[in-house]
């Protein structure tokens, strides 16, 4: 049960209200999200249809005002009768969309049909908003807001060469989240990602392929049982317009801005950094050099001793911060679809 009359009601009772109000006020629109991050991912897509129309995004509250946190507890405690017109939930896809009836545990129950044929539920298509956030080009953007340096790594083909040699293991992950059977979990293929490495040259380190092969001929025989399942899921992709290269958006945003992001680029903004502050200081006028060195300090947001702690929370706030999310062309092309279903 919601805390406030407003939450609480349905999107009847809040049409109504938008009636009563009339005097030339716009309508307005509740839109209930998981978390603080999506509410500024979601206000960026719902912009262009804000004319005639007022959107209120924010997070439901509980019958204690406690926060209905995470697509769970949201989808439990709003009603997904009490959605409408002037109602909506705004919420990662996870594997809703790509999964019919996915269910994180066989006791859960699922939404999958609900978030795919529900008008009033938004969804991001892809796993989640990370997925949009986390996009290469916007990472080539992180690196070059860290290190003040023209960024010569290529995050785009380092994503695909990851997403394309991980596609298999990708694959089989999702026909046993489709089975429900515990056998390749999201926490396991989390891990198997989390121990990928990749060299000075963005190309997977040999430890790396190594164990990619080793995890792929542990699978082997259930992927041989399940090949028809398997063979399912790579033509719906490829269907979609998703080639192996691009799986990585679909790959849970946790794996998406942890591994494939602050991991593996944490180093080369680290040498980056090195390099740019080893220039600054050669020069031969103290206080100059130390004003530039301030000042490198402030424009990119990390001191100067270079923490990687400090480096992973500056790229936890460029990642909080990205608005680019159009860069993720075709997942923003199926939001935007349906954005223009509802309020076009």
């Amino acid at each position: 049960m919601a805390s406030s009359l407003i939450s609480g009601a349905n999107s009847d009772y809040i049409n109504a209200g938008n009636v009563i109000r009339g005097g030339g006020k716009v309508p307005e629109i509740y839109v209930y999200v998981e978390g603080l991050d999506d509410i500024c991912f979601w206000d960026e897509l719902l912009k262009p249809y804000s004319q005639g129309r007022k959107f209120i995004i924010t997070q439901l509250r509980n019958a204690d005002n406690s926060i209905a946190e995470g697509k769970g507890n949201l989808i439990r405690t709003i009603g997904l009768d009490t959605l409408g017109v002037c109602k909506y939930i705004a919420v990662d896809a996870d594997y809703d969309w790509l999964i019919d009836n996915y269910r994180t545990s066989q006791a859960g129950s699922s939404v999958s049909e609900d978030i795919r044929n529900n008008p009033f539920i938004l969804h991001t298509y892809l796993y989640s908003i990370e997925n949009f956030k986390c996009h290469p080009r916007c990472v080539d953007s992180f690196v070059s807001k860290a290190t003040c340096c023209v960024n010569n790594i290529d995050a785009q083909a380092i994503f695909s060469n990851i997403s394309y040699r991980s596609a298999r293991l990708f694959l089989i992950h999702i026909a046993s989240a489709h089975n429900c059977d515990g056998v390749y979990t999201l926490k396991q293929f989390r891990q198997d990602m989390n121990n990928l490495n990749i060299k000075e040259n963005g190309k997977l380190s040999d430890a790396s392929l190594k164990y990619l092969n080793s995890r792929e001929k542990e699978l082997a025989e259930y992927e041989s049982i399940n090949s028809e399942l398997i063979n399912f899921y790579r033509n719906k992709l490829s269907d979609t317009g998703f080639s192996p290269e691009e799986y990585h958006h679909f790959f849970q945003g946790h794996i998406v801005a942890n591994t494939l992001t602050k991991k593996l680029f944490t180093p080369f903004i680290l040498r980056l950094r090195v390099k740019m502050l080893n220039d600054l200081r050669t020069n031969p006028i103290e206080s100059q050099a130390h004003d530039k060195v301030s000042q490198y300090e402030k424009i990119t947001g990390i001191s100067a001793e270079n923490d990687n702690t400090e480096i992973s929370s500056r790229i936890d706030q460029l990642i909080f911060d990205c608005t680019d999310i159009r860069f993720a062309e075709k997942g923003f092309k199926m939001i935007e679809e349906h954005l223009k279903r509802r309020f076009g």
